[in-house]
């Protein structure tokens, strides 16, 4: 089904609502999206009736040789008779892979099991089919196919297939290359219906029902609107929650800067909550009224008030500990000692424990036994001192290097203490991203020493701070900060706010597009279990059979299912529990059904009795009579006599056709629907050269098949007169028992009439001398035919068989 018209459907109601405008909107960016391929072509395909008109076959399986059938039209059923292995399938399968585009599109014909069928003729290394089909309108499809040999030796079979498309009127065709549009309206039709399918690939359940579902002929733009449209709608939920997302940490960073700014500025008013918008406001109007103009730039933050108080503390604090530091090392024995050999004592004192009365270094006693008791304990006091002014001058640091420095750069721009502020700032700058101190040999420590002897530092960064304390603006800053969070939400807003606010609108039209297509699919299914039910009503007759249901279970989007269940009364039968003849009967009527619609006005059988008993047969003979009554063209391929009998008995005006091999393998296909074809045939066989009769006797049996032919038509062309004029007709019996050729043309004469064309081509025949060389052959005038060359019967022959025919046909075509 085209886009165009799922379009129709979606919008028939008249809903130009928001969602008809969504389901407008994907419906035209699929259009747009789709790969033409083989569009075109299969729109000349859907857009007109087409029949059967010549099939050409060379390479295909069994048919090495070309050959060239010119199949009659509309309105009659033509029937192939063929014995097993005459290659009545090589034919079917030939117009059936043509017909839908390829061996890679033609549903049951190359298997992976034992059945597997071969493209190619065993002695060939290449096939050609040519098909061409009469539209209606007297337009002209001709599909080519061709297959050759694979480019390389582990590549598969080259494989083509062309449609010629001419319009009445065009000089040149269009060429098309035929693809998966154009095999799944073939696929949905079944204009060809092979025995491998009828009998193996539609048993297996699964192919039943994707043969089933192909034959809603719903196409792959439903699916293809469907996932466009749930890939709208996941972007659309994915912004959504990106936007619920956001919106919750934006609310958590307000409530965290107020809590900020509350405990950071105690006497400062908090301004009021911000009442954060929902998804379907209008974002840019609301932070337009809530913040104005307001800068979204970021703002240094204003200082805090304590930070002046904590600054004075910290250097108190650092400058005592460093003077109780020192007061400790001159006061210890090792206090003027080199940092290096109060190591080394360290060491040495853990190594040997001080216990030794002996120095460890010179090995005497000399002043050791009574230092060794004392040093760690100064050692230990050094110690404590200095952990503590390492801690200390840690904390100054990150403080200076951190809250200072920033106040310091925000104080640049201050008139009055600008210069003070810079100066002081590059002073501080070293200590940006301090971490623990190391020692004394960090090198952020003599830094530290300089700016706490430098009694001037503290009280110029005093002033500096109180400079901007003075000219702190907090509501500003407040508002300004919290502008510069809620901004994040009027971006997104902007950005992809319509996204984020269409998941309603997506998610129902994927509701609205779903209930169609269920609509339309359940509209199909039961048009297609109709037309199936009225097929197999004829086959299941007299067996109780009450009904056909046909299920699909699957949504659009999803892998759907096609289930055939037979209703006997109460009693309901799915197909795998059929017997071996109900269930050919079902198939029949499955692909029989299927085809109903469509642009195919023929049907192409090939052995559709397996496993039918008499009945059946004759349900299936007037269901074909039915199509033939409709002007559809009707082929069967058969190797059936019993179909063959009921099918002439049935249909009397049935084409009937042979199909055999000659002596060189070669396909013949011989007209045998009236009994003088194949005498007429006969009598041509026998005034071929290089006969071993003699001439007379080749003319004689030759003349006499002729006469045997006049007087086969006569009686033919009088029972079909007859059938057409109902009533009593006395000279139909004088016909019958006619001994006289002549005699039985003038009674031909009065029974049609002598106004019927058929009339006067009657007196021709009786006005001319061609009965005479009958006479000769029919009483042994051997004087009489040795006048007579075998070229002048030929040329009798030929008469005769195109008096024969037209004589048919203008009894045929008598209104």
């Amino acid at each position: 089904m085209s886009f165009t018209r799922i379009g129709h459907l979606l919008f028939s109601a008249g809903q130009v609502d928001r969602v008809g405008e969504a389901l407008r909107a994907a419906v035209q960016q699929c259009r747009n999206r789709q790969e033409l391929g083989d569009s075109e072509i299969n729109d000349a395909l859907v857009l007109d009736r087409w029949q059967l008109r010549t099939l050409r076959i060379t390479g295909f399986r069994g048919v090495a040789k070309p050959f060239v059938w010119r199949i009659p039209g509309p309105g009659n059923v033509v029937l192939v008779h063929a014995e097993n292995g005459a290659g009545k399938s090589s034919l079917s399968d030939g117009l059936r892979v043509t017909l839908h585009g390829g061996i890679r599109h033609c549903p049951a014909f190359v298997h992976d099991d034992l059945r597997r069928q071969e493209p190619l003729n065993h002695d060939v290394t290449s096939a050609a089919v040519d098909v061409e089909l009469l539209g209606d309108k007297a337009h002209q499809l001709k599909l080519n196919w061709r297959l050759g040999p694979a480019p390389t030796a582990d590549a598969q079979l080259a494989e083509r297939c062309t449609a010629s498309w001419s319009m009445p009127g065009t000089a040149e065709a269009e060429r098309h290359v035929l693809g998966s549009r154009w095999a799944e309206t073939v696929a949905a039709h079944r204009p060809v219906i092979s025995y491998d399918e009828l009998n193996h690939h539609l048993r297996d359940a699964a192919r039943l029902s994707r043969f089933c579902t192909e034959a809603l002929a719903l196409g792959p733009n439903w699916s293809s609107l469907h996932a466009y449209i749930s890939r709208r709608l996941e972007v659309a939920v994915r912004a959504a929650e990106q936007w619920a997302e956001l919106r919750r940490n934006v609310a958590a960073e307000l409530t965290a800067l107020d809590a900020e700014l509350t405990e950071q500025h105690p006497l400062v008013e908090p301004p009021e909550p911000v009442a954060l918008p929902d998804l379907g406001a209008d974002v840019g109007n609301w932070f337009t009224r809530v913040f104005g103009a307001a800068n979204v730039v970021e703002l240094p933050a204003p200082m805090r008030p304590d930070l002046r108080i904590r600054l004075t503390e910290a250097f108190a604090d650092t400058a005592d500990a460093l003077a109780g530091y020192r007061r400790v090392r001159t006061a210890a024995p090792l206090g003027e000692t080199p940092g290096e050999a109060i190591a080394a004592i360290r060491q040495l004192l853990a190594t040997t424990g001080g216990e030794q009365a002996l120095c460890p270094v010179c090995a005497t006693a000399a002043d050791w036994s009574g230092i060794s008791p004392r040093t760690p304990r100064d050692l230990q006091a050094i110690d404590e001192e200095f952990a503590l002014v390492k801690h200390l001058m840690t904390e100054l640091a990150r403080l200076l290097g951190g809250e200072v420095r920033l106040a310091l750069e925000a104080a640049e721009r201050l008139p009055g203490v600008g210069s003070t502020a810079r100066e002081l700032a590059h002073l501080v700058r070293p200590l940006r991203g301090r971490h623990e101190m190391r020692g004394e040999l960090d090198e952020a420590w003599p830094l530290l020493l300089k700016l706490l002897a430098d009694d001037s530092f503290e009280a110029r960064v005093l002033q500096v701070l109180d400079a901007l304390i003075s000219t702190a603006d907090v509501p500003q800053y407040w508002h300004r900060s919290r502008a510069r969070i809620c901004q994040q939400l009027a971006d997104f807003h902007s950005d992809q706010g319509d996204v984020a606010n269409s998941t309603e609108t997506w998610r129902t039209a994927l509701d609205r597009l779903t209930a169609v297509y269920e609509l339309v699919r359940d509209d199909r299914v039961r048009s297609l279990e109709a037309d199936i039910e009225a097929v197999l009503r004829d086959f299941l007759d007299g067996t109780g059979f009450t009904g056909l249901q046909m299920s699909i279970t699957g949504a659009l989007g999803d892998p759907e299912r096609a289930e055939l269940c037979l209703r006997f009364g109460d009693l309901v039968v799915s197909a795998g529990a059929l017997s071996a003849g109900q269930f050919n009967a079902l198939m029949l009527s499955v692909l029989l059904g299927s085809n109903a619609a469509g642009p195919f006005r023929f049907l192409v059988l090939d052995d559709p009795v397996h496993a039918l008993d008499e009945t059946r047969i004759q349900a299936l003979c007037r269901h074909l009579a039915k199509l033939a009554e409709q002007d559809r063209q009707v082929v069967v391929f058969t190797h059936s006599e019993r179909l063959i009998s009921e099918l002439k008995d049935t249909i009397p005006t049935a084409t009937n056709m042979a199909l055999a091999r000659d002596d060189d393998g070669e396909h013949v296909l011989n007209d045998v629907t009236y009994p003088w074809q194949g005498l007429l045939a006969d009598a041509k066989e026998l005034t071929k050269h290089g006969q071993v009769l003699t001439e007379l006797t080749v003319k004689t049996l030759s003349l006499g098949f002729c006469r045997q032919a006049l007087d086969a038509v006569a009686r033919g062309v009088a029972r079909e007169w007859a059938r057409r004029h109902p009533g009593p007709h006395l000279l139909l019996e004088t016909i019958d028992r006619s001994g006289r050729t002549r005699s039985a043309l003038t009674k031909l004469q009065q029974l049609i009439g002598q106004d019927h064309p058929g009339s006067t081509l009657i007196q021709d025949l009786l006005d001319g001398d061609k009965l005479r060389n009958l006479n000769a052959a029919g009483h042994g005038d051997i004087e009489k035919l040795q006048e007579i060359s075998v070229h002048d019967v030929r040329r009798d022959i030929d008469y005769f068989e195109q008096f024969c025919a037209d004589l048919v046909e203008m009894v045929r075509d008598e209104q």
